[in-house]
């Protein structure tokens, strides 16, 4: 979960002492909430994009691309930790490639904000 460092702590110790689907609810909820505005800004443009015309290809085009980048892979993750693998190995995959990670994201972001401030879309 990205929130302000300071937090973290607090929050990390609060989503491990669930312990009742209740509980997981709650923090499901919360986690949520700290994610929504970096993850519903592509759903609300393309809601925008299909309200002026119904079936709008370049909208559904740009919603399969997000989904492609950002749903699909926490749909594999979530499948292969069904399937067995260990959440904890995950997380430390994750944390030895973080600065790769956030240097990913950060390049995805300037290409992004290149290609709107460009008017390539």
């Amino acid at each position: 979960m990205e929130v302000p460092m300071a937090w973290r702590p607090s929050l990390k110790k609060i989503i491990r002492s669930v312990t009742s689907p209740r509980g997981a609810f709650f923090v499901g909820f919360l986690v949520s909430l700290f994610l929504l505005p970096c993850t519903s800004g592509p759903y609300i443009i393309i809601l925008g994009m299909l309200a002026k015309n119904a079936f709008d290809a370049q909208a559904i085009f740009y919603l399969f691309i997000y989904n492609l980048i950002f749903v699909n892979p926490m749909i594999l993750i979530t499948l292969a930790v069904y399937k067995g693998f260990d959440p904890n190995k995950a997380e430390e995959i994750r944390q030895k490639r973080l600065r790769a990670l956030h240097l990913i994201a950060g390049i995805v972001m300037l290409a992004m904000g290149i290609v709107i401030l460009a008017g390539w879309v």
